[in-house]
């Protein structure tokens, strides 16, 4: 994987399923503004319920479904 080029994956990936070491891994080596972005444009249907409503809370984010980000 490449850091940098799979950024939203692994933001994703992290968040949903990640322990507290990853997830402090992942502030620190991307930053909380640049997860929040990532976080925000992944669409609401990769997300698991109980993630989405804590890193929502969190991040201060509201991911919409794919549907409504095209409109």
């Amino acid at each position: 994987m490449d850091v940098q080029g799979d950024r939203r994956l692994i933001v994703g990936q992290v968040l949903n399923y990640g322990t507290k070491p990853a997830t402090d891994w992942l502030m620190e080596y991307y930053g909380k503004q640049v997860v929040a972005s990532e976080a925000q444009n992944i669409p609401v249907g990769t997300w698991d319920k109980r993630s989405l409503a804590l890193w929502s809370l969190l991040l201060d984010i509201s991911p919409q479904p794919r549907e409504a980000r095209f409109k």
